[in-house]
């Protein structure tokens, strides 16, 4: 039996005392260049999922948070427009008015801006489709797997 690998990436739902999220608008990377994404990336081969969160929102959004703030969300089986089989994992963490101040742009080459949203804003705005597919299954409490692209 011939078993792929999947590539697995962290997704970083960061909420605000309004109950935003923070998106970043990417830029120079060659995927979904000018959309709005959520901070994250893919897990590296010698870190936890949530290894994962902790380094990628020191390197993309400056801010260094513990471990134990982020909680599982979702998770995501997709088909991925370059024709990747990947998972993602969505976490969230609620983020204090202190910290949401010291949140700022750490990788510049590849995302242009920082933006907070709610749901209804970010129905109005270029956003990643498979983050989009995210941010609509918040709207059901239950719905913790979520198929995009097949």
């Amino acid at each position: 039996m011939d078993r792929p690998e999947f590539a697995v990436a962290v997704n970083l739902a960061l909420i605000d005392a309004d109950q935003r999220l923070l998106f970043h608008r990417r830029a120079n990377t060659g995927y979904c260049d000018g959309q709005l994404a959520l901070l994250g990336g893919h897990v590296e081969k010698s870190e936890s999922s949530v290894q994962a969160c902790v380094r990628e929102l020191h390197e993309e959004g400056s801010l260094l948070l513990n471990a134990s703030r982020f909680f599982f969300d979702r998770l995501m089986h997709k088909l991925d427009i370059d024709g990747e089989n990947r998972f993602d994992i969505f976490f969230k963490v609620h983020i204090s008015d202190a910290e949401k101040s010291a949140i700022k742009i750490g990788e510049p080459h590849k995302c242009s801006e920082l933006i907070w949203l709610n749901s209804e804003e970010s129905s109005h705005h270029n956003i990643v489709p498979y983050v989009e597919t995210y941010v609509q299954s918040k709207k059901d409490p239950y719905s913790g797997l979520m198929l995009f692209g097949f």
